[in-house]
């Protein structure tokens, strides 16, 4: 998963395939900043790991998404120890018809206070652009998903608000957050 990451964040997503299989994991969207970046991955959880004492491995096997965080370092991206995931609706990579043309939903955010926190989601087909404004910097990347998938990041030392933008700038998501301590 952390290749693929580096891989998406220098050359933008691969083409997706039809849906995510057992052991796979496919990135689904990416955020490239200046200082910052981040990579949304689908991917099955299928292995039992120590301390998942509350599960049975059975119920290990699960679709997830799963967040993973990286600074850019004299031009390098580099894998922080921030990161996360939870759920994820649909093993099928194709955008969700629950979804409406100008909706938006937000799935969660992860990341760590070190590094970078990354927001994410689904958007609709109206969606263009994303955007994070930090007060004094504004940074904008195109919603590049073909399933609508959607992720921002930025140095959580900074307050932020993230926008998703329509036609003719049009805002059809926007959220504001806190800086973290």
């Amino acid at each position: 998963m952390n290749q693929w990451s580096i891989w998406a964040l220098e050359n933008g997503l691969p083409t997706l395939p039809i849906s995510v299989k057992k052991g796979d994991s496919v990135p689904v969207a990416r955020w490239a900043g200046i200082t910052v970046g981040a990579v949304l991955h689908v991917q099955w959880m299928w292995e039992h790991y120590e301390g998942d004492d509350d599960l049975l491995p059975s119920e290990d096997d699960f679709l997830a998404s799963q967040v993973t965080c990286f600074r850019r370092v004299a031009g390098v991206w580099e894998q922080t120890n921030g990161g996360g995931g939870s759920g994820w609706y649909s093993a099928l990579l194709e955008r969700s018809a629950s979804i409406g043309p100008e909706q938006t939903r937000k799935f969660g955010e992860h990341g760590e206070g070190g590094c970078c926190l990354g927001p994410y989601g689904v958007t609709g087909t109206d969606a263009r652009f994303i955007e994070v404004d930090t007060g004094g910097r504004v940074e904008r990347s195109p919603v590049e998903s073909p399933i609508g998938a959607w992720i921002a990041a930025w140095d959580p030392a900074f307050a932020a608000t993230v926008r998703i933008l329509g036609d003719g700038e049009a805002v059809l998501y926007s959220e504001a957050w806190s800086s973290w301590p």
